[in-house]
């Protein structure tokens, strides 16, 4: 099965290719970003960056807001929920 796709997409390939020349501009700029977009995927490259702002200041803050929210909705769970056995306590230190 994977030959028999492997040759439709080249097939497929090869008519895209044949046929941009004929392409108007708004075709070839989809086919020009698909053909990118694959070829990094095939090349085992990223085709999105994201950019993180974590400090440690900031992952310490947002963990705190974090457990502060999970501690109030657990405290609004009803009994049958809450397990017995079991007894979380949550510490939040001040920053």
């Amino acid at each position: 099965m994977l030959t028999q796709v492997t040759r439709v997409a080249e097939r497929a390939w090869r008519t895209v290719e044949d046929k941009l020349d004929d392409a108007n501009l708004a075709q070839a700029v989809i086919c020009a970003g698909v053909a990118t977009e694959k070829m990094l995927l095939l090349a085992d490259q990223p085709t999105a960056r994201r950019a993180l702002d974590i400090t440690p200041m900031n992952l310490v803050t947002s963990f705190q807001a974090t457990t502060v929210k999970l501690v109030e909705l657990a405290k609004r769970l009803p009994e049958v929920c809450k397990p017995d056995a079991i007894e979380v306590e949550a510490k939040v230190a001040a920053p």
